[in-house]
């Protein structure tokens, strides 16, 4: 198969370069015709250096870059851009793709994924592999079909993470030089005649998780013992908003925790009671030892943890923990029925 023509679909990730920018950017060096299909929420994210994605896309039509802002993906826009010498990605992509679309590319339809699939089918890769406490990593391209990430492999990279990775950024800064290297071998396979050996994405393997939303399921249980409390947040720290609770009645977003299991112990009554601070940390009781936590921020994301009074107690009611667990976030509708907006 001769392909000279790459059509991406979805985003980057924010606050930082890859993995579009680095897919756009070797596919271009590699002289691929490059069209991307993205939305409004990818322009708005800040990539390094403060700049917008939107922006950096601009900088990129200099090397031969074309581009769309799409709200929902229109089957009959596509058509003139899709020939037989051409491939669809979707990284990061807001949305699904139907059967028809599948077919529009005659099944040349592929999706990144950054877990070694077919484990970790889903979202929200690195904050449930925190939670599982797993340190198997991988990089996936794996054909479209309907069902979500159940197509056949196409390229995949094996690894375990170091255990300095702790919280979901260092992940993505540990995968970052992998991608680049991945993108670039999947880039030279298909510039020279396609020649992949697809392998089955077994089933009889897989694990599945749903996609998390931090301002609606990060929020601490107080009944967990103090190691499931410190994954929890570490789960949900950087780049994301942070592990959530209430302080009298306000709510607060917690960060950069670490535990004590040896030196004291706690009465479960006592869990969440700040019974320590200084002007840097707060000390909080918990089932199996305490808390130390660094970071505490209000809703303003302004840090508050230097005027958290002792005594006062970190609290989750049960009402909002059952919410929590059952939120589902809602996907966007593909109805394929807006307008393409050219830039």
């Amino acid at each position: 198969m001769k392909v000279d023509t790459l059509i991406l679909f979805g985003g980057n990730r924010e606050k930082e370069n890859g993995p579009m920018l680095d897919f756009i950017r070797k596919g271009l060096q590699k002289k691929f015709h490059v069209i991307l299909f993205t939305d409004k929420i990818h322009l708005q994210m800040k990539i390094k250096d403060e700049n917008y994605f939107a922006t950096i896309l601009k900088e990129e039509e200099k090397n031969g870059l074309t581009w769309f802002e799409v709200k929902d993906l229109k089957i009959n826009q596509l058509k003139k851009y899709v020939t037989s010498s051409s491939i669809g990605i979707s990284i990061n992509s807001v949305w699904f793709f139907n059967q028809n679309m599948i077919d529009l590319f005659n099944g040349h339809l592929y999706n990144y994924h950054n877990t070694r699939l077919p484990l970790e089918r889903g979202a929200g890769a690195f904050t449930w592999r925190i939670l599982s406490q797993s340190r198997l990593g991988g990089l996936t391209i794996h054909k479209i079909n309907v069902s979500l990430d159940t197509g056949d492999i196409y390229q995949q990279k094996k690894f375990v993470f170091p255990k300095k990775c702790k919280l979901p950024i260092d992940y993505y800064e540990y995968i970052t030089n992998k991608e680049k290297l991945f993108f670039s071998e999947f880039l030279d396979n298909v510039k020279n005649g396609f020649n992949f050996k697809p392998k089955p994405n077994q089933n009889k393997f897989s694990t599945y998780w749903p996609k998390l939303e931090s301002q609606n399921h990060g929020y601490i249980d107080w009944d967990w013992t103090v190691q499931e409390i410190e994954l929890f947040i570490r789960a949900f720290d950087d780049p994301y908003i942070g592990a959530s609770t209430f302080l009298d009645g306000e709510r607060v977003f917690i960060k950069k925790c670490s535990i004590d299991s040896k030196s004291l112990k706690f009465h479960p009554f006592q869990s969440g009671i700040i019974f320590r601070k200084n002007d840097e940390k707060i000390f909080v009781a918990a089932k199996g030892g305490f808390l130390i936590i660094n970071d505490v921020f209000d809703e303003n994301n302004m840090k508050i943890t230097n005027r958290i009074k002792l005594g006062y107690r970190l609290f989750t009611p049960t009402k909002i923990l059952e919410k929590a667990k059952i939120y589902r976030p809602i996907s966007r509708k593909q109805n394929y029925k807006t307008k393409i907006k050219k830039k």
